[in-house]
C-alpha cells in the first residue's frame, strides 16, 4: 500500500501531462480549419442565388481528407495515450499486485516468525514444564530417598548401639571372668611357685649332696689314679734305670726328661726328648733305655679314665737316682 502511494502522485503529474497534450490538439485543429476557411454547412437551408466556385468541390474533398487524416491522426493518438495510460495502469496494478504480494508474503512471513516465536515459547515453556516436573519428580525421589536413607542409618545406628550395648556387657562379664581368672591363675600361680621353690630348694640340696657323693667319689677315683700312676711311674723309672747305659765321661749331675708314648696293651709306641739335659750323647743313652725296657704289662689293667692320664708321660731321669 505504501508504494502504491508512493506512485500516485506520478500517476496524477502524467494524466495531467496526457490531457494538455490531447486539449492542445482540438485547439490546434480548431485554428487550423479557421486559416483554411472552411464552409460549414448550415443546419437551415436557404435559397441564394450566388456565384458558384469552379474550385468548391476541390477544396471540399481536400478539407475533407485533411479532416479525416486529422481525425485518424487524432484518434491514433488517442489510442497510443490510451495504450499508454493502460501501459502504466498495467504496470502500476502490477507494481500494486507485487507490493502487495510482497507486503502479503512480509505479512504471513511476519505472522509465521509470530506463529514461529509463539510456537517456540510454547515450547519452551512446554520444555521447562517438563524439566520442572523432572527437576520436582527427581526432587522427590531424591527426598524419598533421603528420607529412606535416613530411616536406614537410623536403624543402623540404633543396631549398632544395642550391638554395642550388649558387646560392652559381654565385654564386662568377660572382663569380670577374666579377673576371677587372673586372680585364680594368679593364686594358682603363687601356689605353683611355692611349691617350685620348695622343689628347686629340695633339687639343690639333692643336686648338692650329687655333686658332694660325686666329688667324694671323683676324690676317691682321683686318688686311686694317682696310686696307680705313681705305681706305674716307679716301675718305669726302675725299668729306664735298669737298662740306661751311661755314656763315658758322663756328668752325673745333669739330668734329661722323656716324653713316653704308651698304647693300651703296655707297648711302648713313641720316645722323645722333652726337655734335654745339654748332652746329646746322655740324651741318646736315655731314649735308647727306655725302648729297652720292653712292655709296661700293670698298664693293661688300668681303667679307660686312668690310661687317658699316662699314655702320655713326661718323665725326668737324672743318673744319680
Amino acid at each position: 500500500m505504501q508504494d502504491f502511494d508512493s506512485y500516485k502522485f506520478p500517476v496524477l503529474v502524467s494524466l495531467a501531462i496526457h490531457l494538455v497534450i490531447v486539449l492542445a490538439l482540438f485547439v490546434n485543429w480548431g485554428f487550423s480549419g479557421k486559416e483554411k476557411q472552411v464552409v460549414v454547412v448550415p443546419q437551415h437551408i436557404v435559397a441564394k442565388v450566388v456565384t458558384q466556385d469552379p474550385f468548391a468541390h476541390q477544396k471540399k474533398k481536400a478539407l475533407e481528407d485533411q479532416r479525416k487524416k486529422w481525425n485518424e491522426e487524432r484518434k491514433r493518438k488517442a489510442d497510443l495515450e490510451r495504450k499508454k495510460v493502460a501501459d502504466e495502469k498495467k504496470r502500476i496494478a502490477e507494481k500494486k499486485r507485487k507490493a502487495e504480494a510482497k507486503r502479503k508474503a512480509e505479512l504471513a512471513k511476519k505472522k509465521a516468525a509470530e506463529q514461529k516465536k509463539k510456537d517456540d515459547a510454547l515450547a519452551l515453556k512446554r520444555k521447562k514444564e517438563a524439566e520442572k516436573k523432572k527437576q520436582d519428580a527427581a526432587k522427590k525421589a531424591k527426598e524419598l530417598a533421603a528420607k529412606k536413607e535416613a530411616e536406614k542409618k537410623a536403624k543402623e545406628l540404633a543396631a549398632k548401639k544395642e550391638q554395642k550395648r550388649k558387646q560392652e556387657l559381654a565385654e564386662l562379664a568377660e572382663l569380670e571372668r577374666l579377673e576371677a581368672e587372673q586372680k585364680k591363675q594368679e593364686q594358682l600361680a603363687r601356689e605353683q611357685k611355692e611349691l617350685e621353690e620348695i622343689e628347686g630348694l629340695e633339687r639343690q640340696l639333692a643336686e648338692l649332696e650329687a655333686q658332694q657323693r660325686a666329688s667324694e667319689q671323683q676324690s676317691q677315683s682321683r686318688q686311686k689314679q694317682d696310686n696307680e700312676i705313681s705305681r706305674i711311674l716307679a716301675i718305669i723309672k726302675e725299668a729306664v734305670q735298669q737298662n740306661w747305659e751311661l755314656p763315658p765321661g758322663h756328668d752325673a749331675s745333669l739330668s734329661v726328661t722323656l716324653r713316653l708314648y704308651f698304647q693300651p696293651d703296655g707297648d711302648l709306641r713313641r720316645v722323645e726328648t722333652s726337655k734335654s739335659s745339654g748332652d746329646i750323647a746322655m740324651d741318646r743313652s736315655a731314649e735308647q733305655a727306655a725302648w729297652r725296657m720292653g712292655s709296661i704289662y700293670e698298664i693293661r689293667d688300668l681303667d679307660a679314665a686312668t690310661f687317658q692320664r699316662i699314655q702320655k708321660l713326661n718323665i725326668e731321669f737324672s743318673p744319680e737316682e
